[in-house]
């Protein structure tokens, strides 16, 4: 294989129910261009490296795995930044995690096409449904009226599914102090935006999987939000980003403790009240 104009950065622990649907759709990907899927996995207890393994005998010049004898993310070891991300060659990083699968053939091809077309973009993502551990249907997406596009400052205001963005392939800002952080999504979002704009394609591109083994979506939405507002305090602290943009990350801060507020006060938790106002 010539050097990959794209690689995919795929995380994968315990996934073994999903991990097939997952690399099917990374084969099934159909492009005008070369592409890897660097895929680690974290030492699961299950067949994930087993299924893994027949993958990557079947498509040697495409699957790139790393397997590990111990599990690194216990460890806080940052899987993107430390392991993965270093391993890309590609022009452009796709992600996805390995409990969560693309669905449209052309994905990549059209994420490729929109950013080689507008340079002041650094990444894209797209619609996304979610499905249940069997991959039932929970929530399809309504498509828009086009694509939606947002500045450097916007781009703190949205949330772009992991499994969706393709970015490119530049040194980002990364410091020990935001490896220790819960949301390296939200991390990875703020970095690209001081490279560039961020895009929404209008297109359902795959499915995001809701299961009680999901480090996402295990947690309560109240859980999770206070993680992700103390995920922005830790970007409030970087001076890498300008004024402006931390002006935006604390908007989005006050933004998410008067919605978790308000759902402490609707469901009378009542409990988590103090953790959310002095998150």
């Amino acid at each position: 294989m010539e050097k990959p104009l794209l690689s995919v950065v795929c995380t994968a622990f315990n996934h073994e129910p999903y991990i097939r649907d997952c690399l099917e759709g990374f084969v099934t990907q159909r492009t005008n261009f070369e592409f890897e899927v660097v895929i680690n996995d974290d030492a699961s207890h299950d067949n994930t490296a087993v299924i893994i393994r027949e993958y990557e005998q079947k498509y040697p010049n495409i699957i790139k795995p790393v397997y590990q004898n111990e599990n690194q993310y216990s460890k806080k070891v940052g899987l993107w930044r430390t392991i993965l991300f270093p391993r890309a060659k590609g022009k452009y990083i796709a992600l996805c995690e390995g409990d969560d699968c693309w669905t449209d053939p052309l994905k990549l091809q059209k994420q490729v096409d929109f950013l080689e077309a507008n340079p002041q973009f650094s990444f894209c993502g797209h619609l996304v449904r979610r499905i249940n551990a069997v991959g039932e249907v929970i929530d399809e997406p309504k498509l828009k009226r086009g694509d939606c596009y947002f500045s450097k400052n916007e781009v703190f205001h949205q949330y772009f599914r992991t499994l969706s963005i393709v970015f490119r392939n530049v040194k980002l800002p990364y410091n020990p102090s935001l490896s220790k952080v819960f949301n390296g999504d939200i991390v990875l979002q703020s970095l690209l935006a001081i490279q560039g704009k961020g895009a929404i394609l209008n297109m359902i591109g795959g499915s995001y999987r809701m299961h009680e083994g999901g480090v996402y979506s295990s947690n309560s939405i109240i859980k999770n939000q206070i993680k992700s507002i103390k995920t922005r305090r830790v970007l409030m602290s970087q001076s890498f980003f300008t004024f402006d943009q931390k002006l935006h990350l604390w908007i989005e801060i006050m933004r998410r403790k008067r919605n978790c507020l308000k759902s402490c006060i609707k469901e009378s938790r009542y409990n988590e009240i103090l953790s959310v106002i002095f998150c």
